[in-house]
């Protein structure tokens, strides 16, 4: 088996995967060998979290009454890691073999785990699983990273300086993802914007709170609201939305029942780049001709990152209406004006247990804040003050209304204010771009 070195610093882990599987996910890999193979790789580091709830969560996502016994340990010179090996049924994969490896250091759990058919699991097992444990290594202070680093003063005035502010300043973007996805986000983001620490978030044109949205934004036109670009509707036919143009226009991004694909990988296999691109426009266009001045653009679940054409194509729409972006190739695009934070973050899924362990949250964003250098830094939050109506309709609604309870909180405001943090968002970025293109 011949394996590729990977650092996936969103999931806090370097290590190592077969050298033609396919990440599909936060460090997920599928070998993919045929549509219906279902043999899956997962990695995975958890910040603030004890073992137990980790096996408990677990359980209860495979659908096992209770996490087994381990069936043996794996001494890898830096950590002694439990081994559980188990067959469980999965809807539309029938019986796999699974097998976990869990080790608690400190207040960090890390995981790696491999599923299989049962008929190869033996193979697998010493071909790929053992190997992948043995190559686990954590890389706890850059977890929750997507992209970016610490800006280098020898290149010239920093993006802080740029903006006004001193090359020793540490500058947060606490962005709120998913305005007008439901009531709930909506007003939610909206009372912690009041609050003052998220200053900014994008909102989803296609979603069934987004005219009401409209109708608050034209009365309140100093909102800082950019569009979070959708391709998808990932609750299905439970809560779903279809895009704006008719099916006669962009027939490839309409789904059997009407709505957009529910996940990336059935939005890669049918999407049409052109017509994703006509789609993206009139959802720009249906925000401007409202009259409102949108700040930004960015992507929901990932809809222009994976693909060259519809990548440049958002960022020719972003040149076209002088748009923030969230960025693809970092170097590059600073280089041709475009203006975006110098690093990016996101913890949503890499809290597991915070339902019964409702610390996490604050300590993995304490340990965060305590931790950023000098910059201007972004973190991707879901906030909302969900009620009983929206719990009802999507998976995870704890995660989105913990980031509402941490973002409006007086002591995360108070241990920014000790740290000497400033929140900004992203009216100042658009006006530094405005002034790189001569807009």
């Amino acid at each position: 088996m011949e394996f590729k070195k990977i650092t996936l610093t969103y999931v806090g882990v370097k290590g190592i995967v077969p050298e033609r599987w396919t990440q599909i996910g936060d460090g997920q890999f599928r070998r993919a060998s045929s549509d219906n193979d279902p043999t899956m790789l997962f990695e995975r580091a958890f910040a603030h979290v004890d073992c137990d709830v980790v096996k408990d969560v677990l359980a209860r996502e495979i659908g096992l009454d209770a996490f087994p016994e381990p069936v043996g340990t794996l001494d890898t010179g830096t950590r002694s890691w439990e081994l559980y090996s188990f067959d469980h049924h999965l809807p539309y994969l029938g019986t796999l073999k699974s097998d976990f490896a869990l080790v608690q250091d400190g207040s960090w759990m890390y995981l790696v785990s491999l599923s299989t058919e049962p008929n190869e699991h033996n193979d697998l097992y010493d071909a790929v699983f053992i190997p992948v444990v043995k190559a686990f290594t954590p890389l706890n202070r850059q977890f929750g990273r997507l992209a970016g680093g610490v800006p280098d003063p020898s290149q010239g005035p920093t993006l802080a300086q740029q903006l006004g502010y001193g090359i020793d300043d540490i500058l947060v973007v606490v962005h709120a993802d998913d305005v007008g996805y439901h009531l709930d986000q909506t007003d939610g983001v909206l009372s912690a914007m009041e609050i003052g620490m998220c200053k900014t978030g994008s909102v989803m044109v296609p979603c069934p709170d987004f005219e009401r949205v409209v109708s608050i934004w034209q009365k309140r036109p100093e909102l800082d609201l950019g569009i979070h670009l959708t391709l998808n509707s990932e609750w299905g036919t439970q809560y779903g939305w279809s895009p704006i143009l008719p099916e006669s226009q962009v027939p490839s991004l309409y789904n059997p029942d009407g709505l957009m694909w529910g996940t990336e990988w059935e939005l890669k296999e049918h999407v049409n780049v052109d017509e994703a691109l006509m789609e993206i426009e009139a959802q720009i266009l249906k925000v401007l001709e409202a009259g409102l001045t949108p700040t930004h653009v960015d992507e929901h679940m990932g809809c222009y990152w994976w693909n060259f054409d519809l990548t440049n194509g958002v960022m020719q729409l972003a040149r076209k209406y002088n748009l923030c972006m969230l960025p693809v190739d970092i170097s590059k695009m600073r280089t041709m004006g475009y203006v975006f934070p110098d690093s990016f973050w996101q913890f949503a899924s890499n809290m597991i247990g915070e339902e019964k362990g409702s610390t996490i949250r604050k300590k993995v964003y304490d340990d965060w804040l305590q931790n950023l250098g000098p910059g201007v830094h972004q973190v991707m939050t879901h906030i909302a003050n969900v009620t009983e109506d929206y719990a009802s309709k999507v998976h995870g609604a704890h995660f989105r209304h913990g980031d509402y309870v941490y973002w409006t909180s007086p002591e995360t405001k108070a241990l920014a204010e000790a740290l000497g943090i400033t929140f900004i968002g992203y009216r100042e970025l658009r006006q530094l771009q405005a002034a790189n293109w001569a807009c």
